[in-house]
């Protein structure tokens, strides 16, 4: 159910734990000394926006059949994607929220996303040689699955975060 809290008097709003804390008083997520999660938000999207910025350079170098620097950027890459995939399982879900209360089919497509980012990381890194018509094959699936990640969690961080303003 959703609150309509423009209607209401200050001492209507919702509080967080804590002594006298009210939500239309503070900027951000309640300070009471927990572990604040906007601050690994925003960390886990300048992580996206870095592993974006990759996957962009990868492609130009493919494109135009630099194969020397497609294979720096492809290594460069599959490190950012697998530390991005990591950071996302065991620091944003594990420790700054709670373990997301996800559906089984939100999930499902979490995992299914994940190995298959996963997969492209174990064909291409490391790889000895590059065939960049394969490469490009697979940067193009790695780049639609990616998309359908990002999505998922980003409904799951924006329900987390409405649920770390105390709107329970």
């Amino acid at each position: 159910m959703q609150q309509n809290l423009s209607s209401r008097t200050p001492r209507e709003y919702p509080t967080c734990p804590g002594p006298d804390i009210r939500l239309d008083t503070l900027p951000q997520v309640c300070r009471t000394g927990w572990p604040r999660p906007e601050h690994s938000i925003r960390q886990h999207l300048a992580n996206r926006q870095q592993l974006i910025v990759r996957i962009m350079k990868l492609s130009r170098a493919v494109d135009e059949q630099h194969v020397d620097l497609a294979g720096v950027q492809l290594k460069r890459l599959c490190n950012d994607l697998v530390d991005y995939l990591s950071n996302t399982h065991f620091n944003l879900y594990q420790h700054a929220f709670p373990p997301p209360e996800a559906t089984p089919r939100e999930c499902a497509i979490l995992e299914t996303t994940t190995r298959s980012a996963m997969a492209f990381d174990e064909r291409w890194d490391g790889a000895e040689s590059l065939v960049l018509s394969e490469l490009r094959e697979d940067l193009a699936r790695v780049i639609l699955t990616l998309e359908t990640h990002f999505e998922m969690e980003d409904e799951l961080l924006d329900l987390k975060l409405v649920e770390s303003f105390c709107f329970s």
